[in-house]
C-alpha cells in the first residue's frame, strides 16, 4: 500500500512538472502581418528561442574593443532638484593596432564639478561608461567574452559593483549571476516570471527595411506589490526580417533593493561594420543609488563613429 501510495504521489509530481514547464511562444501576442508570416513558415516558438540564447548583444558591445574608433559622450547631471549641477562633452580616439588597443583623447569639455582635484570622475556613473567604453594605458591580446560569475564573486568594493551593473546594463532579461536578489527577477522567459507580463510580436519598417519588434511589457492588472517586484519594466528589440539581426533595443531596468535602487531608460542604436555587429549610439536617461554613495541622476550621449576594423 505504502509502495503503491509514493508511485502515485511521484506520478502526480511528474504532472506538475510537466504542466510548470511553460511554453512562453504560447503566450505572445502576435499582429496581422506576423500571423501571414506563421502561415509561410515564420515559427514563433523557434523566434523566442532565437531571442532567449541571443548573445549578439552582449558581444556588440564587446567588438567596441576590436577597432578604431571615435566616442563622443554629451552628459548632463542633476541634483534632487532636477537643477543642472554638472555637464559636457567627452572625445575620446580609440586605436587599435597589432591585437593591442590604447586611447587618445582629442577633448574634454565640462561644467560644473564633474571632476574630481586627483582627475577622476566625480560621478560613480561616468565611471561606469569610462570602465565600459574607455581604455586606460594599452591593452593587448584581448578575447571577447562574457565575464564568469566566479570572477565577479571574486571581486570587491566599487570593481565588484561596476561589473554587477554591467552585466545588467548589457544583458537585460536574462538571469544574471553574481547581482544578489534580482537575478531571478531578470529572467523574464522563466516560469516563475511569465505571469507578470505580456508579450508580443509586431512588425514595423525603418529606411526601407522591414523588422520584427519583439516586445515584453508588465501587464496592466499588476498590482503595485507585483509592479515593484519586477525589474524589467519595458523590452522592445527589433530584428530585420532578412537575417534577424538586432537593429534597435530600447529598455526600462526599475527596482529598489538594499543594494541598488535605480530606475533607468536605455535605447541602443546598432549599426553593421565589416559585418560586425556594433553599437552606433546609446541614449541613457537614467537614476542610481547605491550603498555608501550619493544618488545620481543623468542623461547620457555616447556615440561610436570612424569605426575601422
Amino acid at each position: 500500500m505504502i509502495k503503491r501510495t509514493i508511485i502515485l504521489l511521484l506520478y502526480i509530481c511528474s504532472c506538475f512538472q510537466a504542466l510548470g514547464q511553460i511554453d512562453v511562444s504560447k503566450f505572445v501576442t502576435l499582429d496581422s502581418i506576423t500571423i501571414a508570416a506563421t502561415k509561410k513558415g515564420f515559427d514563433v516558438a523557434d523566434f523566442i528561442e532565437l531571442i532567449k540564447e541571443d548573445t549578439s548583444f552582449t558581444y556588440a558591445f564587446m567588438h567596441l574593443r576590436l577597432c578604431d574608433q571615435l566616442i563622443e559622450n554629451d552628459f548632463v547631471y542633476y541634483d534632487r532638484k532636477e537643477n543642472e549641477i554638472a555637464k559636457g562633452k567627452l572625445i575620446k580616439k580609440q586605436i587599435y593596432q597589432d591585437d593591442c588597443r590604447w586611447m587618445e583623447d582629442v577633448s574634454t569639455d565640462s561644467e560644473g564639478k564633474f571632476f574630481k582635484r586627483n582627475g577622476e570622475y566625480r560621478f560613480f556613473t561616468s565611471a561606469l561608461f569610462a570602465d565600459a567604453f574607455f581604455t586606460e594605458g594599452k591593452i593587448c591580446s584581448y578575447v571577447p567574452r562574457f565575464k564568469k560569475p566566479e570572477e565577479i564573486d571574486r571581486m570587491e568594493g566599487m570593481e565588484k559593483r561596476k561589473q554587477q551593473l554591467k552585466t545588467l546594463i548589457f544583458n537585460p532579461g536574462a538571469s544574471i549571476d553574481g547581482i544578489p536578489i534580482i537575478k531571478e527577477r531578470l529572467a523574464i522567459f522563466d516560469e516563475k516570471m511569465i505571469p507578470y507580463y505580456d508579450y508580443a510580436i509586431e512588425t514595423n519598417s525603418e529606411n526601407e527595411t522591414e523588422y520584427y519588434v519583439f516586445k515584453v511589457s508588465p501587464k496592466t492588472t499588476l498590482s503595485q506589490r507585483d509592479k515593484d517586484y519586477i525589474v524589467l519594466h519595458e523590452l522592445e528589440t527589433w530584428f530585420s526580417r532578412k537575417d534577424f539581426k538586432i537593429h534597435k533595443r530600447n529598455y526600462q531596468l526599475k527596482n529598489k533593493t538594499a543594494l541598488f535602487d535605480f530606475d533607468v531608460d536605455i535605447k541602443v542604436q546598432m549599426q553593421e561594420i565589416d559585418e560586425y555587429l556594433i553599437p552606433e549610439e546609446i541614449e541613457y536617461d537614467g537614476y542610481w543609488k547605491i550603498p555608501m554613495m550619493k544618488a545620481e541622476k543623468s542623461k547620457q550621449l555616447i556615440r561610436f563613429s570612424e569605426i575601422e576594423f
